[in-house]
């Protein structure tokens, strides 16, 4: 169980790192860069929308919440 949260945090880091980079991002590229299902990163983009980590569109995510506030401090 362990093991299995700490590919998630690993994950959902790496998603906030390329938003911060680029500033959006997809499902698609996501799935691509991450080797997971479409459906696993929507469900990490639903959960860290819920947790204000950044802003859910349809077919990915903009920077809000954390990475919004990350990007600019930059």
């Amino acid at each position: 169980m362990a093991a299995g949260r700490l590919k998630i945090d690993i994950r959902r880091k790496k998603i906030l790192e390329l938003l911060v980079q680029n500033g959006q991002v997809t499902v698609t590229e996501l799935s691509e860069l991450l080797s997971a299902t479409q459906t696993t990163i929507r469900t990490d983009l639903d959960t860290m929308a819920a947790e204000n980590r950044l802003v859910r569109i349809p077919g990915g995510a903009i920077a809000g919440g954390d990475a919004l506030y990350f990007r600019q401090s930059e």
